[in-house]
C-alpha cells in the first residue's frame, strides 16, 4: 500500500524505472468501511435452524458456538476438540466429523484456515465446508440463462450418511485466532500471530513459515517487524505447535491436507523451499488442475495450479507428516477487494470451494484401499494379475446400495483400443472433462459419483495383449496351451466364446488353430473363470458392457436367430460370448459388447473418446 502523500512520486519512479504497474485498489480504507457497514447488519444464525448465515464474516465467539452446537445436536458426528491454546489463551477448536464406528480405521481429510488474522473468507469457507461435509444435503443446481442459482436445503446427515460413515474430517476453521480477534477489532490488515518477546520489536510471528521444515530456508524474514517473521525459532508460536502435535498423532490416518488462505485464485502444491519438484508433482499438479477444473463449472471463477517458492505447511505435512496429497487453496479474488472480500462472496466461495473438495475426495476414495482400488479377481495362464479398478465413491446421498456398472476390456488381444477406451473411462469417472456446458457437465459430475459404483477390467487378456505388442500385432486368443499344440497358431482359445452359456453351439469352432476356438470346455480359459466368479458376488452390477472393435452395438442373444431382429438381417449367430452369459446366468438384463475399429490412429483415439 501506498500512502496518498507520496502516490504522485511513486508513480514517477515506477515509470522511470519501466516498471509495469496498474492499481488494484485505489482507497483501501474505503474498501474496509464498505466491508464493516455490510458485516454488521446480518444476523449470526438463521431463525430456526440455528445454522450460521453466509452474509457475513462471523467472530471468533459466533464460530466456536456453531461448531458447539453442530456438536451437541449430533453427537453421534461431530465432536470438538480443543488442540491447544494460542499465545493469549484462547483455545483452538477443532472439528471431528465422522461417524464413530471404527473412525481410527478410516481415511481422514484436514483442512484448516486463518493462520493469516485478515484472510477473513478462509475460516468462512471452512465453516461452509463444516455444514456441508456433517448434515446438508449435496448441493442440487438450478440453471436459467443469466446465472447459476445454489439453494442449500435443510440439515440432515442421513443424506451424507457414506461421507461421514466413512471419511473423518478433521476441521480446524481458526488457526490463529488472536490475530482473528485483532483483525476485527484494531487493525483490519493484521497478518501475524499476536505472540509478544520482550528481546523482539514488533508483536507477532507469520505461523506459515513458522512450521519445522527447512525453516528459515528461504521465502522469510528475520526481522520480527516483517510480515513474513519466521519467527525466533521453528515451532515458536503454541498455534502451530498444537497443530504439528495433533498431525503427527494421526499422520496414518490423514490422507489428504489443504491449507485455505487468501487471496489470488491459485491452488499450490509443494515444494516451497526448493526449485526441485517432488516425485509425484505430476500427480499432484494433474488431481489439482482436475478439481479447479471442477471448482471454475459452478461459478466461473479460474483458478490455476502451481508450485511455490515459501516455506508453507502443506510442504512440512508432506515432507514429515509424509501425508502426500498436501495442498494450499489461495481463494478469492485477484486483488480487486484483496483480502477485504465483500460478504455477498463467502456463500459462492464456499460452494465453488466445496465442489472442488468433492473432487479430491473422488480422488481419495478411489486410491484408498476401504472404498476404492485394484481387485484382483484372478490371474491368466500365465501367472499374470487379473486386476478389475472398483471405483466406489465416498459421496451416497441416498443411502442405499447404489447400482453399478461392469466393463471388460480387452478381451481380443489384438484390439488395442478397447483397453485405452476402458481406461479413458475409469479417468472420466473420477474427472469429466470439460467438453460439455456446463449444465450437462454438473449433472454428470452427480450422477457418476453419486449414484453409481464402476468395476472395469481394462485388460481381459493381459498375456496375449503383451503377446499383441511384442510379437504378433494381430494375435487375438489367449495364450494357454495344451499338450500337444506347440505353434503360435495352435495356442490359446477365444475368450468370447469360452463362456458357459450354450457353450460352443453355433459361431465357433471345436479346432484349436481357429481363431474362433471356443476350448477344451466352457470355462477353460483362467481368464474367462475369474470373470464368472467375480461378477455373481457383485449382485449390483445392472449393466454389463463389453468393449471390443469396431464399430458395432451388440445386443444378446448371439447364439440363436430366434429374436425378430435376427430373422429380419439374418445376423450371424455365436455361443459362448460374454454378453450372453451376463444375461442368461448372472441376470443382468442390460448387456452389450461395443465395437470400435480395430487399428485406431492416436487421433482417432481422441476423437472416440471424447
Amino acid at each position: 500500500m501506498i500512502p496518498p502523500r507520496i502516490a504522485v512520486k511513486f508513480k514517477k519512479t515506477l515509470q522511470t524505472l519501466k516498471i509495469p504497474n496498474f492499481i488494484l485498489i485505489d482507497n483501501v480504507q474505503r474498501v474496509i468501511s464498505e466491508e464493516r457497514k455490510a458485516n454488521e447488519g446480518p444476523l449470526n444464525f438463521f431463525p430456526f435452524t440455528r445454522t450460521l448465515t453466509w452474509n457475513k464474516y462471523h467472530r471468533l465467539d459466533t464460530i466456536y458456538q456453531y461448531l458447539e452446537q453442530l456438536a451437541n445436536a449430533n453427537p453421534h458426528i461431530a465432536k470438538v476438540i480443543n488442540i491447544g491454546k494460542s499465545f493469549e489463551g484462547r483455545a483452538l477448536k477443532l472439528i471431528k466429523i465422522g461417524s464413530s464406528r471404527s473412525s481410527q480405521n478410516k481415511p481422514a481429510i484436514w483442512i484448516d484456515a486463518g493462520i493469516h488474522a485478515r484472510e477473513w473468507i478462509a475460516p468462512a469457507t471452512t465453516l461452509y465446508i463444516i455444514d456441508q461435509a456433517s448434515a446438508t444435503l449435496n448441493l442440487y443446481f438450478y440453471f436459467n440463462i443469466i446465472q447459476l442459482l445454489n439453494f442449500q436445503l435443510v440439515n440432515n446427515y442421513k443424506h451424507n450418511k457414506e461421507l461421514v460413515d466413512q471419511v473423518v474430517w478433521y476441521i480446524l476453521p481458526v488457526v490463529n485466532p488472536d490475530g482473528y480477534e485483532y483483525s476485527h477489532t484494531n487493525q483490519r490488515l493484521w497478518r501475524k500471530t499476536r505472540s509478544t518477546n520482550r528481546n523482539l520489536v514488533c508483536t507477532g510471528v507469520d505461523g506459515n513459515r513458522n512450521f519445522d521444515f527447512n525453516w528459515n530456508q528461504g521465502g522469510s524474514s528475520s526481522n520480527s517487524c516483517s510480515q513474513t517473521y519466521h519467527g525466533p525459532y521453528a515451532f515458536s508460536e503454541p498455534e502451530t505447535k498444537a497443530i504439528a502435535k495433533f498431525i503427527l498423532d494421526n499422520k496414518n490416518q490423514i490422507k489428504f491436507f489443504l491449507s485455505l488462505h487468501s487471496y489470488s485464485q491459485v491452488l499450490l502444491v509443494p515444494w516451497g523451499h526448493t526449485s526441485k519438484l517432488p516425485d509425484d508433482f505430476v500427480q499432484l499438479e494433474s488431481i489439482g488442475k482436475k478439481a479447479m477444473d471442477t471448482l471454475t463449472l459452478v461459478h466461473g471463477t479460474p483458478y490455476e495450479v502451481g508450485n511455490t517458492n515459501l516455506i508453507i505447511s502443506p510442504d512440512w505435512a508432506k515432507g514429515i507428516a509424509g501425508i502426500k496429497y498436501s495442498y494450499v487453496l489461495e481463494l478469492r479474488d485477484k486483488g480487486r477487494y484483496g483480502f477485504m472480500l465483500p460478504p455477498l462472496q463467502i456463500l459462492p466461495t464456499g460452494q465453488e470451494t466445496w465442489e472442488a473438495i468433492y473432487r479430491f475426495l473422488n480422488w481419495l476414495s478411489i486410491s484408498h484401499p476401504l472404498y476404492g482400488h485394484l481387485v484382483t479377481i484372478g490371474r491368466s495362464f500365465e501367472g499374470k494379475p487379473l486386476r478389475v479398478v472398483k471405483v466406489k465413491f465416498v459421496v451416497n446421498i441416498w443411502g442405499h446400495v447404489k447400482p453399478a456398472v461392469g466393463i471388460d476390456a480387452g478381451m481380443h488381444a489384438r484390439e488395442w483400443i478397447s483397453p485405452v477406451t476402458a481406461v479413458f473411462i475409469i479417468d472420466q469417472v473420477v474427472f469429466p472433462t470439460m467438453f460439455l456446458e456446463i449444465r450437462k457437465i454438473l449433472t454428470l459430475l452427480r450422477f457418476i459419483s453419486d449414484k453409481i459404483d464402476w468395476y472395469i477390467l481394462p485388460v481381459l487378456n493381459p498375456d496375449g495383449y503383451e503377446f499383441s505388442h511384442q510379437k504378433l500385432r494381430l494375435w487375438r486368443k489367449t495364450r494357454s496351451m495344451r499338450v500337444g499344440n506347440s505353434s503360435y497358431n495352435c495356442i490359446g482359445s477365444d475368450g468370447n466364446r469360452n463362456f458357459g452359456f450354450f457353450w460352443n453351439r453355433v459361431g465357433t469352432s471345436s479346432n484349436p488353430c481357429s481363431e474362433v476356438y471356443a476350448g477344451v470346455r466352457a470355462f477353460s480359459e483362467s481368464e474367462t473363470r475369474a470373470v464368472a466368479d467375480f461378477v455373481p458376488r457383485t449382485p449390483n452390477i445392472k449393466l454389463f458392457l463389453s468393449l471390443h472393435s469396431y464399430k458395432l452395438l451388440l445386443m444378446p442373444w448371439g447364439h440363436t436367430r430366434s429374436r425378430p431382429i435376427m430373422r429380419k438381417w439374418s445376423t450371424n449367430t455365436t455361443s459362448g460370448v460374454s454378453t450372453d452369459w451376463a444375461k442368461g446366468v448372472a441376470g443382468i438384463k442390460c448387456t452389450y459388447i461395443l465395437y470400435h475399429d480395430l487399428a485406431l490412429t492416436e487421433l482417432k483415439i481422441k476423437f472416440y473418446d471424447f
